[in-house]
């Protein structure tokens, strides 16, 4: 009996044994388990004709391995199925960037994956399926079975190329409410046209006063009348470009369609934008330069140089910014990266503002010499503490233009070694010069009758001013001199012209002497006593 039970217990392990045997060999068999994938949220977006990144992280479940050999390490695999409208790639770690990516992950190892989305640029607004595709393969080469898992994605496509919400609607918010076959996509996109044209002037015919009013004032003019007219014809092509694109809308276009013309009316909305605020760039630099030309003048200041000059230069830049920022906006509307030629024109910005240091010294000191205007054309100036005289021919952004006051020389002088130096206004506001006229008498003359002669020598002169404008002439004793024995004076007058200050000092200083000589005063002039003694030899004597 007990020989029986123990052959029928052997055979019971023998049994169980068998049926262990699969169980052990597919210990290290992949599964399904292995490795997890979690998302860092379960809603995706994304807009149509761009991208949008959200992170995968990519879990091996299995446990770490006691051994340095291959178990529990995965190769994972990612790839993609999706609708036409959405393709997607993903970026490891390391960097990589594909359409499938290849991962070796140990027990317990986890790392973060990229995956990025794109929406095709005709795509509608709607809920696209996408699912990832996740191979499980052991490294471990007794193991040659592997599994597989998948995740699947909704994504939203959010794009304004929908006319779901606007087909056959006036101007794409009220259901047409006329009977048929006035109430098809084409009738209601002709009503939505002109209902949207005369809205739109209505809209010009109130806004345009409003702004004219903060750019003009309150003032009529022809200017403004001008401007005006210019302003509402090119906003008026901005209503009607933007009234199409509504119109294309709730006719159902395909987006085909729908895309292609925003692309042309962003380029032309651009352009239109760029002529109008040109226009108001003119007026507002107008505006500008005659309020600083009135402050940094006087009210009875009727040059108009400074502004004159100033105003091409202004435009210039104006023009040169509104022009590079139009170009960029159209780029991008046609969908170029213009992050890259932008960086690059800094670059190159840079490397011109390094090299050309001198020149923009030049320009930018030009810029404060026709802001604040120290001087102006035909002014007679000294540059630093020289006595040469300069008359202003003309100011520039780069150079200033003298004349030489006492011969017909052109000078030509960069504004830098101008804006540095010390600038002395002769004329400053007008022509008028103040002379003096100096006249020695010895000692013992009649000083009264000397300074007579002189003060009506002066009064009497017709270049002389007279008229209580400036000071009356007037005649002062400046100095006893010790080495000439001779008491100076000093005639000052102002006269009209500084041009003719030698002429006129000479014409006085002779009358002077004229008059001195018949009045009898004597006019002492530098003596030299030479006493010469004989030293006699004591042989000759």
């Amino acid at each position: 009996m007990r020989s029986k039970n123990l052959s029928l217990l052997i055979t019971l392990i023998a049994v169980l044994a068998l049926f262990m045997v699969p169980v052990i060999s597919d210990s290290d068999a992949t599964s399904e388990s292995d490795v997890s994938i979690i998302t860092e949220t379960s809603s995706f977006t994304v807009n149509a004709g761009s991208s949008s990144s959200y992170d995968l992280i990519i879990t091996n479940n299995l446990e770490i391995s006691d051994t340095e050999g291959l178990a529990n390490q995965r190769l994972i695999t990612l790839s993609y199925t999706s609708d036409s409208n959405l393709s997607i790639s993903f970026t490891t770690e390391e960097g990589k960037t594909g359409s499938e990516a290849s991962i070796i992950l140990a027990g317990q190892g986890h790392t973060l994956v990229t995956m990025t989305i794109t929406a095709d640029r005709y795509a509608s607004a709607d809920v696209a399926d996408a699912t990832i595709n996740i191979s499980i393969t052991s490294l471990d080469t007794t193991d040659t079975e592997s599994s597989s898992i998948s995740k699947d994605l909704s994504v939203a496509i959010e794009s304004s190329l929908d006319t779901g919400s606007s087909f056959n609607k006036i101007l794409g918010w009220f259901s047409n409410p006329l009977p048929s076959p006035f109430n098809q996509p084409a009738f209601t996109a002709l009503i939505t046209f002109v209902l949207g044209i005369f809205l739109g002037l209505i809209a010009l015919m109130t806004a345009t006063p409003i702004v004219l009013r903060l750019v003009f004032g309150k003032n009529e003019s022809s200017e403004k009348l001008k401007f005006r007219k210019s302003i509402e014809k090119l906003l008026f092509l901005v209503v009607i470009v933007y009234i199409v694109g509504i119109t294309l809308v709730v006719y159902g276009a395909s987006n085909h369609t729908i895309s292609d013309y925003n692309t042309w009316a962003n380029v032309l909305y651009t352009l239109l934008g760029a002529i109008i605020l040109w226009r108001m760039y003119e007026r507002f630099i107008s505006f500008t330069l005659n309020r600083i030309h009135k402050e940094m003048t006087d009210d009875d200041d009727t040059d108009d140089n400074g502004r004159s000059d100033l105003e091409p230069l202004f435009r210039l830049v104006g023009k040169i910014v509104i022009c590079a920022v139009s170009v960029a906006f159209v780029l991008a509307g046609f969908g170029l990266d213009i992050g890259a030629i932008l960086t690059s024109a800094g670059l190159v910005s840079l490397g011109i503002t390094y090299g050309a240091q001198n020149v923009l010294n030049q320009f930018f000191n030009g810029v404060v010499l026709l802001m604040t205007r120290p001087f102006k054309s035909g002014d007679l100036i000294q540059i630093g503490t020289g006595t040469k005289t300069y008359r202003v021919k003309s100011v520039t952004v780069m150079n200033t233009l003298f004349e030489n006051w006492a011969n017909e020389e052109t000078i030509i002088m960069p504004n830098n070694v101008v804006a540095s130096s010390t600038i002395t206004n002769i004329t400053g506001k007008d022509l008028t010069y103040k002379i003096n006229v100096f006249m020695t008498v010895a000692y013992g003359e009649d000083i009264d009758a000397a300074k007579k002669i002189m003060l009506d020598i002066g009064m009497n002169h017709p270049d002389v001013i007279i008229d209580g404008t400036v000071d009356l002439p007037y005649v002062r004793v400046t100095e006893f001199q010790d080495s000439a024995s001779a008491i100076q004076l000093r005639l000052t007058v102002f006269i009209r012209d500084y041009n003719d200050y030698g002429k006129v000092g000479s014409q006085l200083s002779e009358q002077i002497y004229k008059e001195f000589v018949d009045k009898g005063i004597s006019i002492p002039y530098p003596q030299l006593d030479v006493h010469l003694d004989y030293i006699r030899d004591n042989d000759d004597s």
